[in-house]
C-alpha cells in the first residue's frame, strides 16, 4: 500500500533526495570500483574526509535523463531520439567520466547521424548489452506519474539506447519501479515484501526475476560480503540492480548507511551505490542527507536544480 501524500514541497524534497543520494553513492563508490574486498572502515574514511566528491558516467547520464524528462511536454513521457542526443552530448562534453567501451561507440555515431538502434542491437555479437548502464541512470523515471507498469516501460525504452539485451532493459525497469514505489511510500510504512512483489510483477527477464530470490535470501545476512555472494555485484544488470536493491533494504531510511553497505559489497561499487542511494534518497528525501556530504558533492546545485525541474514536471496532488 502506497502511503505518502505529497504537497509540492515534500515531493520536491523526495526527488532531490533521489538524485543527490544517487550522486553521493556514485562519488563514494568511485574510489573502490573493481575491488572485491572493501571494508566499511575504508568507506568511513572517505565519508569523514574533506575532499570533493566527484562522480562518474552514472550520475552524468542520470542527470541527462532527468533533464530530458523534465523538459518534455505534459503529454509526452519520452523522446528517445532526443534522449539519445542528450546522452551523446553528455559523453562528448566529459568523456573522462569512466564510460565503458560500448556506449561511447554508440554516442559518437549518434552525434554524426548514426542509428543507435542498429548499433545497440549489433553490440556483443548481436546479443546487445546486458550490462547495468541502463539501470544506473533509470531512477528519474520513477518520478513519472502513471503507475509502475508505465515506469517499467519507459525505463526499458531509456535503456534500449545503449542496451538491447532484455536483461539490460529489465535492470532499468527494476530500478525505476523500485524508485516509483519509494517516492510514494512513507519511510515507516515501507514493507520489503510489498516492494519486492511490486518490482517482480513488472519484470520480464527470467534472469532478473530469479535474481530477486537472492535479494530475499540476502535479507537474512548481516555482512555486505555475504549479501554480495548471493546477489553478485558485477557489471551485469542481473547482478548490480538486485545488489543495489538488497543494500537499500538493509538500511532503507538511512542513505549513507545504504550507500556504505553497497560499497562494502565490492565489485561495481560506484554503480551499485548509485542505485541504492537513489532508492534510499527517494524514500526519505533530501532532509536526511548530511549537509556536510552534500556540500562536498560535485555540482550539487546543478543536480538540485534538475531535480526541482523534474519534480515540478511530475508532481500530482
Amino acid at each position: 500500500m502506497l502511503t505518502a501524500r505529497h504537497d509540492p514541497d515534500s515531493w520536491r524534497a523526495r526527488v532531490r533526495g533521489c538524485l543527490l543520494a544517487g550522486a553521493l553513492g556514485d562519488s563514494l563508490g568511485r574510489p573502490f570500483e573493481g575491488e572485491w574486498a572493501v571494508t566499511e572502515h575504508a568507506v568511513a574514511e572517505v565519508l569523514s574526509g574533506a575532499g570533493a566528491l566527484t562522480w562518474t558516467d552514472d550520475t552524468s547520464l542520470m542527470v541527462a535523463l532527468a533533464e530530458h524528462l523534465a523538459g518534455l511536454p505534459e503529454t509526452t513521457d519520452l523522446d528517445d531520439e532526443a534522449l539519445a542526443r542528450s546522452f551523446a552530448r553528455a559523453w562528448h562534453a566529459e568523456p573522462h567520466r569512466g564510460y565503458g567501451a560500448n556506449p561511447p561507440r554508440i554516442f559518437a555515431a549518434v552525434l554524426t547521424g548514426g542509428d543507435w538502434r542498429d548499433l545497440a542491437r549489433d553490440s556483443f555479437g548481436g546479443a546487445g548489452s546486458l550490462g547495468n548502464g541502463g539501470a544506473m541512470r533509470a531512477a528519474p523515471v520513477g518520478a513519472l506519474p502513471g503507475g509502475p507498469e508505465h515506469a517499467a516501460d519507459v525505463a526499458r525504452q531509456t535503456a534500449a539506447i545503449t542496451h538491447a539485451h532484455p536483461d539490460g532493459q529489465d535492470g532499468a525497469a527494476l530500478i525505476a519501479v523500485a524508485t516509483w514505489f519509494c517516492l510514494r511510500t512513507r519511510p515507516d510504512d515501507l514493507d520489503p515484501a510489498e516492494l519486492l512483489s511490486t518490482v517482480a510483477g513488472h519484470l520480464r527477464s527470467p534472469s532478473l526475476i530469479t535474481a530477486l530470490d537472492a535479494v530475499v535470501a540476502g535479507l537474512a545476512e548481516d555482512e555486505p560480503a555475504d549479501v554480495a555472494r548471493r546477489t553478485g555485484t558485477g557489471i551485469a544488470a542481473a547482478e548490480a540492480a538486485p545488489a543495489a536493491l538488497s543494500a537499500f533494504l538493509h538500511h532503507p531510511a538511512d542513505p549513507v548507511a545504504a550507500i556504505t553497505f553497497a560499497v562494502a559489497m565490492g565489485g561495481d561499487t560506484d554503480t551499485v551505490a548509485t542505485m541504492s542511494g537513489c532508492l534510499s534518497g527517494a524514500l526519505v528525501g533530501e532532509q536526511r542527507l548530511p549537509d556536510g556530504l552534500v556540500a562536498r558533492l560535485e555540482a550539487a546545485s546543478r543536480i538540485r536544480a534538475v531535480a526541482d525541474a523534474l519534480a515540478e514536471r511530475t508532481y500530482r496532488p
